[in-house]
């Protein structure tokens, strides 16, 4: 194997791991080696031979139209829907991440969430006006604004869980974003 193809592979398999954790990502290569055997695996790795992370979620982890119906008549039949409370601590990210990771909550097929962002005294004009109108647009997303100084993150974070009111809580960074049916696995493991 060459150093190029060596450090594609190592690449691809970082990006799976960084993105996913490595406890997921021993989850899920566990139920496949359950599932297809050492030969599922192999595909795997071959697949991840050359692939970003991006391919890889294109390829293996998008779900179709059928599969959102699915799940969200799965969603229906659940005897159990606890509210999640997901904390976004906010100082200063570029506008497009912001705006992305807000959209990811709303796109959650699971439906029982609320966003609780904290604003830790951002000094970029452009942050107050994109949280005031997510939480104008959807009555899921609440917003608190510190604008004394910067506390950092923790005690950003205690802020936006001073605001929840969900029976579990959730982090998610500024600058992330979670996977439409997040909430919905977290659910039914509940």
């Amino acid at each position: 194997m060459s150093i190029e193809r060596l450090y594609l592979f190592l690449s691809a398999a970082y990006d799976l791991i960084a993105r996913r954790g490595p406890a997921e990502t021993l989850r899920k290569a566990f139920n496949l080696l359950r599932r297809e055997g050492m030969a599922g695996l192999q595909r795997i790795l071959c697949d991840l031979y050359g692939i970003s992370y991006t391919q890889w979620i294109k390829r293996y982890d998008t779900l179709s139209d059928k599969d959102r119906c699915a799940i969200t008549r799965h969603i229906e039949n659940f005897a159990y829907k606890p509210l999640f409370s997901i904390l976004m601590p906010v100082y200063n990210p570029q506008a497009d991440f912001l705006i992305q990771a807000i959209a990811s909550a709303q796109r959650q097929l699971y439906p029982h969430w609320e966003l609780c962002i904290a604003d830790d005294a951002s000094t970029l004009p452009h942050i107050r006006p994109i949280l005031e109108k997510a939480a104008a647009s959807d009555p899921r997303i609440l917003v608190t604004f510190h604008d004394e100084q910067n506390s950092h993150v923790s005690t950003a974070s205690n802020a936006a869980l001073s605001i929840a009111k969900g029976e579990f809580i959730t982090l998610l960074e500024h600058e992330g974003e979670l996977a439409e049916n997040a909430l919905y696995h977290a659910a039914l493991a509940l």
